[in-house]
Order: C-alpha cells, then structure tokens, then sequence
C-alpha cells in the first residue's frame, strides 16, 4: 500500500533533509508534540529510503551482471525550470538479460560532452540485477 513512500532512493540530500527535520523535531516535540512526531516520522521514511537505494546500488554492484546496450536512439529535450533553460539528452537503448529478455530503457545526460560518445546503432555497457533487469547502473 504504501511502496511508493519507501521506494529506494539514493539521494545525499535526503540524509541532511532528515537531520534537518529532526532538529526541528526535537524542539517542537517540547512545544507541539503531534508536529515534533510528525517530522520524525518525515526524517524515518527519508532515511529508510535513501538506505534502501544505496542497498541496491551495492547489491548491484556485487552481483550485477554487465550487459551490452544496443543503442536505438538519442534525443534532446529541453525547457525551463524556474525561469531557467537545461538541456537533457536521453539515450534510448535496449538489451538482453541472461535468460534472453528484451529489456527498453532510457539513460538521461546532463552534458553534450557525455552525449556525443553515443548514437543510434552504437553500444555501451551497463551492469544489471539478474533478478530485476530494470535496476541497472550505466557504465558507459
């Protein structure tokens, strides 16, 4: 029911906002008890899912299994956030786990830099969890 709340992940940002917010609860639990609690709670679910994700970040890197991508395509997107312009390439692949399914994902890059070495027809490599192919690490 609610997988979503606890979903993994792997965020350095989560652990500081969870420390924030019980700094904050420890001083309101004095004053309003409900909010200080509430905000423990707030700090619990982030830290139990930025645990979560670095879990699996590790689980993959010990006994992921390395894959060739097949490259299908590469496209730019672009907007505005917050009145500022950004530029996402994502790059569009698909490979096979060692049961021989076929796996569509997409790779986003923040920079042409890292963009240009990819194409469609072109090739990288990721390294998968043999039982989720859908929880990889992109090598390159």
């Amino acid at each position: 029911m609610f997988h979503w709340l606890f979903k993994p992940r792997p965020y350095p940002a989560f652990v500081l906002l969870a420390i924030i917010l019980i700094i904050f609860g420890v001083q309101l639990v004095r004053l309003v008890p409900i909010l200080g609690e509430i905000l423990f709670i707030g700090a619990l679910v982030l830290l139990v899912s930025f645990i979560r994700g670095v879990k699996q970040d590790l689980e993959v890197m010990k006994i992921g299994v390395i894959a060739t991508a097949n490259i299908t395509g590469v496209e730019v997107q672009s907007g505005t956030y917050r009145k500022r312009r950004y530029r996402v390439w994502q790059v569009h692949f698909t490979f096979h786990d060692l049961h021989g399914n076929s796996h569509e994902d997409i790779m986003p890059l923040d920079t042409y830099h890292e963009a240009r070495k990819y194409h469609a027809g072109g090739t990288a490599q990721l390294r998968y969890h043999p039982q989720n192919p859908e929880n990889f690490r992109w090598l390159g």
